[in-house]
């Protein structure tokens, strides 16, 4: 499924008042992403590091001098804007072309002023892009700094977050010569990982700071992840079926990835754990166990079902709030805690495998949270139909590899 500005809903979402709650015991211990066996610099594995790229940013920085100056940019240029790693790919994936290009010219085209005033009334979902370009617009001199310092950083910052994300991953036994791309282009807070590149939100890496390793080793994950994964085009036959294929994916990919940041930056003092959205996923945590047995209902009657049953999908997406980053984090401390961090680096890229995994380790817990059932089980592992053991036959080129990944 097409991501088109899925993230303007779900920051909507977000918004809605949550309290601080009480997180599950097993999402209170936080654990610190340490190195497992990687070396990045040793002979046994070797991950070329990361190539930094900031001509996204410079091209949008031409196109808001023109807008400001109250000339709309040709078509040749708006054309240069999206030729980027960083916007090529985000216009490929997420958010189209025209709603990019309009969103700026909102933003700064006097002329156009009327227009944002009436997107300001009519609380239209673009108007959060046009006031991300604003904001990313009166931190200019400030982002520039930052990219500054990043520039001579970059090697450093590329070998820790590298090392970050082996903390969860086999990375001795990959040798890549060909580096990631890590391409800064404003789109909102965050960070993107599709194909070979990494879509950093220079305002979001102004604020994140010294945490930037974080999120950098999180989409380093992702990218780590998608050649070595068991199935990322499911054998799904309707749109139901791909929408519990999606889910078990988000928890995978994202509850693995979200181990190497999360603990750090929505828990205790970290730097985002007072923000709504963080607040948010330490509430969802709470719902965790429920979430599962809701998902384990609807699977079973997915699995049964013969008819019509779009509906069912869209109430199992309903159980991934937040794309299913919650949910997923809950449910790989479970299994880190109780099977260790290797049985949690086996499930990576097996959405089957990490159910699996998280029913042994439930079992083992002493709270007895809920399980998925046999039935669950086995849709399960009908949708992620071909086996590919990991990273044992990825080095001999037999896993499917997809080139985007899920948040």
């Amino acid at each position: 499924m097409r991501r088109s500005l899925f993230w303007l809903a779900t920051l909507a979402l977000i918004v809605i008042s949550t309290a601080h709650a009480t997180v599950p015991a097993v999402a209170q211990v936080v654990r610190v992403a340490t190195p497992s066996d990687c070396d990045v610099e040793g002979s046994e594995g070797h991950i070329a590091p990361h190539a930094f790229e900031f001509a996204d940013l410079e091209r949008l920085w031409e196109v808001v001098d023109l807008l400001e100056s109250g000339a709309d940019p040709s078509p040749e240029r708006w054309n240069e804007l999206i030729s980027g790693p960083g916007y090529s790919r985000l216009v490929q994936e997420e958010i189209p072309a025209g709603v990019l290009f309009e969103s700026l010219r909102v933003a700064f085209l006097p002329s156009l002023q009327a227009k944002k005033s009436q997107w300001e009334d009519q609380d239209s979902p673009a108007l959060q892009l046009v006031e991300h370009f604003i904001e990313l617009d009166a931190k200019r001199p400030m982002i520039r700094d930052r990219l500054t310092e990043l520039s001579k950083e970059k090697d450093a910052l590329s070998r820790r977050s590298m090392t970050l994300a082996c903390a969860y991953f086999k990375c001795s036994m990959l040798n890549r010569e060909k580096p990631f791309t890590v391409a800064f282009a404003a789109f909102q807070k965050d960070a993107r990982g599709y194909g070979d590149t990494i879509i950093m939100d220079p305002v979001f890496a102004l604020e994140a700071g010294p945490n930037l390793a974080l999120w950098l080793a999180h989409e380093t994950h992702h990218l780590l992840r998608n050649p070595v994964a068991r199935a990322t085009s499911p054998m799904a036959q309707d749109g139901a079926e791909r929408s519990v294929a999606w889910v078990l994916l988000q928890l995978e990919s994202e509850g693995i990835a979200d181990q190497i940041d999360k603990p750090h930056t929505f828990f205790g003092d970290g730097y985002m754990a007072m923000s709504k959205f963080a607040e948010y996923f330490r509430a969802e945590l709470t719902s965790a166990p429920k979430r599962i047995g809701q998902l384990d209902v609807l699977m079973r009657e997915l699995a049964d079902c013969t008819g019509k049953c779009d509906d069912v999908g869209d109430r199992i997406r309903d159980t991934a709030k937040m794309a299913g980053h919650p949910l997923g984090y809950y449910m790989a401390g479970v299994i880190e805690q109780s099977l260790g961090r290797a049985a949690l680096i086996e499930s990576i890229g097996d959405p089957t495998r990490f159910i699996t995994a998280y029913n042994r380790a439930a079992n083992l817990d002493a709270q007895r949270p809920p399980v998925f059932s046999d039935r669950s089980l086995a849709y399960a592992a009908r949708l992620f139909a071909k086996p590919c053991r990991l990273l044992e036959e990825a080095r001999h080129n037999s896993c499917p590899v997809d080139g985007s990944t899920m948040y």
